[in-house]
């Protein structure tokens, strides 16, 4: 059983639940899974600060939480993106971008931020009945291991523009929207995300403060490394009234 035409969980399995409401009940769905195992870096952490950032800006990203696999390991499960549970298929970001030019921008800005190297047509999800959605952020952060001393220190000015905005360059007007927020709130959200990271021990202090230290720095400069990475002016977002400091 699903929710026909929305995107998230196919649920089956349904059963009376003795918590809550009588309308209340229980049942098992399918889920994406992700696990550190074999992995150069941390996944299950990048995914978690990279949704909640996205939900701090308003970014569609599907819904997620850390979950126990097997023999405890963390993993990170999200919901499946579709409709009926069923995964869309990539888009055409010609028309995604036409169809949902705020949000496709919005992305764009968001890739800057947390510096993702791995935005393809196939990591966004894109349908008439769903909507736009960003999904996969286990690259984001350069895709490096921060617990190398100075992993992300040596990157925090880095830029790159990933294969879908080859295709299709975001709106300078609503980039420059996504940007000046961004830069106006983004110190918060790094904070709050960062806090709440490490009360989940998903890492070391020493390890998650590398990360709030390379996303405050972007936060600062998020308007001229959006500017650099698709080839603006930075006039041509902000027009003469421009947030911030220039990047070293």
């Amino acid at each position: 059983m699903a929710f026909r035409g929305l995107p998230g969980l196919a649920v089956s399995e349904l059963v009376a639940s003795d918590l809550g409401s009588k309308d209340l009940q229980q049942g098992i769905a399918r889920v994406f899974v992700k696990s550190d195992e074999d992995s150069e870096h941390p996944v299950v952490l990048h995914e978690y600060l990279a949704a909640r950032l996205a939900h701090s800006m308003g970014i569609p990203v599907p819904f997620g939480e850390l979950a126990a696999v097997q023999h405890n390991a963390r993993a990170w499960a999200t919901a499946i993106v579709g409709t009926d549970g069923e995964v869309s298929a990539p888009p055409n970001p010609q028309e995604a971008a036409v169809v949902e030019p705020h949000i496709y921008s919005g992305i764009a800005a968001f890739d800057v931020w947390l510096l993702n190297i791995d935005r393809t047509d196939a990591n966004l999800i894109w349908t008439p009945d769903v909507g736009l959605w960003a999904i996969d952020h286990e690259q984001c952060f350069n895709g490096v291991d921060p617990r190398h001393p100075n992993a992300l220190r040596g990157v925090e000015n880095s830029t790159h523009r990933s294969q879908v905005y080859r295709e299709v360059t975001p709106s300078a007007e609503l980039l420059g929207w996504w940007t000046g927020l961004i830069f106006s709130q983004g110190k918060r959200w790094v904070d709050a995300a960062c806090d709440a990271a490490y009360q989940r021990k998903l890492a070391s202090k020493a390890h998650i403060d590398q990360y709030r230290r390379f996303l405050h720095h972007r936060t600062l400069n998020i308007v001229f490394l959006s500017a650099h990475t698709y080839n603006l002016e930075v006039p041509d977002l902000f027009g003469q009234n421009i947030p911030g400091s220039r990047a070293d």
